[in-house]
């Protein structure tokens, strides 16, 4: 009886300390970016107008010069109206007039704002003192993005690391590389 209890007793304290680390793991600044992630995900695709034309636009994310995945399938076909597909999940395809890239960044699950980044995993990438989230539209700084439309053929370089990153010239390279038919 006594070992009984003890075994209970152990397990009633695994319990209770995985439960408290679990909330004293996570950050407490990221919680409510993560909650307004999640609520995100239940609003309807972007408000724009009912126009019908297609075309695509390209982005890459690149955080402390890694490159970042977008094919899982929590990224993919979020919309009808802008969405990522499965067989090169950096063309963004783009089925309604007016999208702007805000309205495409809503529909996945992650935060972009004019200074931080916060992915689906509760990664933030915040400009500070050191470094910053830099935007590049068709190869030119852009400060505004968020409320930019979406035009076709347009390619954006979302950038996380020092602030005066010498490869900057060498993510914007990867569009080149990304237009080039596989193989």
């Amino acid at each position: 009886m006594q070992k009984h209890n003890n075994t209970l007793l152990l397990l009633l304290g695994l319990i209770v300390l995985v439960f408290l680390a679990v909330f004293v793991i996570l950050p407490r600044m990221s919680k409510p970016m993560l909650e307004e992630l999640y609520s995100r995900r239940a609003r309807p695709s972007p408000t724009a107008t009912t126009n019908f034309v297609p075309f695509t636009a390209q982005f890459l994310i690149f955080t402390n010069g890694q490159l970042r995945d977008f094919s899982a399938s929590m990224y993919l076909n979020q919309s009808s109206a802008v969405y990522l597909e499965g067989d090169n999940a950096t063309m963004i395809n783009v089925n309604q007039s007016g999208i702007t890239w805000d309205d495409f960044f809503k529909t996945l699950p992650f935060l972009v704002s004019a200074d931080c980044l916060v992915t689906g995993t509760g990664q933030q990438f915040c400009s500070n003192q050191q470094s910053s989230l830099k935007f590049y539209l068709n190869g030119q700084p852009v400060s505004d993005l968020l409320t930019r439309e979406m035009q076709p053929n347009d390619e954006l370089l979302i950038s996380y690391g020092a602030r005066n990153d010498p490869t900057i010239n060498v993510q914007l390279e990867q569009f080149v590389v990304e237009r080039m038919p596989h193989m």
